[in-house]
């Protein structure tokens, strides 16, 4: 049982790491971006990164409730509770917010013209 554990906590720390990890990579990427075609592989990057994080989110979550139902812990435990509410509230606020950011990026993409970056994705970048 001690090793079935082990494993699934194993499994639910990577899959922490994949998930929250390309939240902070994110920003990271769109601020290095200086010339059109870097526009569009980050947009396909960042789109392809979301589908991973939506796949990890899913997979933390089943692993975490594997581990109560392993250690045999049930839900009278507070921080089990806000830690539920919590992955509930982050995957509500991360669809909405990686949504409107994609789409501002797709927008500004389809009205460059050549190589030339708009000054508006300069402007949004940096809020």
């Amino acid at each position: 049982m001690a090793l079935l554990f082990g494993v699934i906590l194993l499994i639910h720390i990577v899959t922490a790491v994949i998930g929250f990890g390309q939240t902070f990579f994110y920003p990271w990427m769109l601020l290095k971006v200086k010339k059109g075609y870097e526009v569009k592989y980050t947009a396909g990057l960042i789109a392809s990164m979301a589908h991973v994080a939506k796949i990890s989110d899913y997979l933390l979550l089943v692993t975490g409730l594997l581990m109560v139902f392993v250690k045999n812990m049930g839900f009278h435990h507070d921080w089990l509770i806000l830690a539920i509410c919590l992955f509930v509230i982050m995957r509500l606020f991360s669809g909405v917010f990686s949504r409107k950011t994609t789409s501002e990026l797709w927008s500004i993409m389809e009205n460059m013209e050549g190589e030339q970056i708009s000054s508006v994705f300069f402007e949004k970048r940096q809020r």
